[in-house]
């Protein structure tokens, strides 16, 4: 019942409030995009940790990540995310160790060469 309540409260609240003083409260705290680069990450475990740092720490922002789990990697998996990232990509990043072995990294950077992406690996991000 109190949480009922508290909800009438709430709405009778915003009911009074002037959209127009929102606008301007959400605008004062409106922050400019952090973020310089865009990036598709390739590479590491599920939960992608190393990834996860560099989004924490840097100026990358990564629009999706192929793990290594969905290897083999093909052409069109790397076209796809390309395709789907609303900003312009910079780069690619790569998990160099969470590549696999040496025939999978190869197999991704003659994608990458093939599709015209520059690509960094992860240890050349400042985190």
């Amino acid at each position: 019942r109190v949480f009922n309540s508290e909800l009438y409260i709430l709405s009778e609240t915003m009911r009074n409030i002037d959209p127009r003083y929102l606008l301007v409260r959400k605008l004062e705290t409106f922050k400019e995009n952090p973020y310089h680069e865009i990036a598709i990450a390739i590479g590491g475990p599920h939960y992608c940790p190393s990834f996860n740092q560099i989004q924490l720490k840097s100026n990358v922002a990564i629009s999706h990540v192929i793990p290594q789990y969905v290897f083999p990697i093909t052409e069109d998996v790397v076209s796809e995310a390309v395709s789907k990232t609303a900003e312009e990509l910079d780069f690619v990043l790569l998990d160099w160790k969470g590549l696999g072995n040496a025939e999978q990294r190869q197999r991704v950077l003659e994608i990458l060469k093939k599709l015209y992406l520059d690509y960094k690996r992860t240890s050349d991000i400042d985190k």
